[in-house]
């Protein structure tokens, strides 16, 4: 395990080290090469929730509409992720301590899959 006195001596390699124990099953998926454009996307919103209630302000908008269709596709979404994690790790793993199934049969990559539209579904707002 990498301390943080490591991490302070050598960033860059302990930056390296930590990218070699990324899952290669998933090294192409989008936003999973690299923390980065995760971080610029997180930076971002902070930016925007500063920002934008300033340009704003004063301004009324209708976006009741908007905003009960998008509550709904988060909910289809998130019901699916729930159904197929579900329905693809009942009996397969233990919901105590269970080691990280990094082979490529047909269930680990559909959770592996479902894993990450739930991370993909945050970063989505």
């Amino acid at each position: 395990m990498t301390t943080v006195r490591e991490f302070v001596a050598d960033p860059v390699g302990t930056y390296g080290k930590w990218m070699t124990l990324g899952d290669d099953r998933v090294r192409d998926w989008l936003l999973m090469s690299s923390p980065w454009p995760t971080v610029a996307i997180s930076a971002a919103y902070v930016v925007f929730c500063v920002v934008a209630p300033r340009l704003l302000k004063g301004r009324k908008f209708e976006v009741q509409g908007l905003v009960l269709v998008y509550n709904a596709l988060v909910v289809a979404l998130n019901a699916k992720i729930a159904y197929e994690l579900w329905t693809h790790t009942v009996g397969l793993y233990s919901w105590y301590c269970q080691p990280v199934d990094y082979s490529a049969t047909p269930a680990a990559m559909t959770v592996a899959k479902f894993i990450w539209w739930f991370y993909f579904s945050k970063v989505l707002g």
